[in-house]
């Protein structure tokens, strides 16, 4: 038998065509890593929001009623990581002007500015 990755079936003629639920899976972790969330944050998210994974039972799951949760949720993860971020470039450069360290300075206004576009 041939594995089968996550997202996808296998037809009557033996060909790989989307899973109806987990295509919605695989889409919305892209969706999410693409808004800077890593493996852990989105697992994470699945597990607080039940989230089914292969071999577990997809009745009853309506997937859209979830979205609206999940993304709120990405949605604070990522703004807190960005405040978590932003607060120790905002230390490296008071740090920075007290030690006279004006390269270590200018490198951290540019971290902080590339956050901020």
């Amino acid at each position: 038998m041939r594995d089968v990755p996550f997202g996808y079936i296998l037809n009557k003629e033996g060909k790989l065509i989307a899973h109806p639920f987990e295509s919605k899976v695989v889409k919305l972790n892209f969706t999410l890593s693409q808004f800077g969330l890593n493996e852990e944050d989105i697992v994470g998210l699945f597990t607080k929001h039940s989230v089914p994974t292969r071999g577990q039972n997809y009745e009853g799951f309506v997937f859209e009623e979830k979205l609206h949760d999940i993304f709120l949720d990405a949605h604070r993860l990522h703004t807190d990581k960005m405040k978590g971020k932003v607060e120790e470039l905002a230390i490296g450069i008071r740090e920075g002007l007290e030690q006279n360290k004006n390269r270590l300075v200018e490198q951290h206004i540019s971290d902080l500015l590339n956050i901020v576009e």
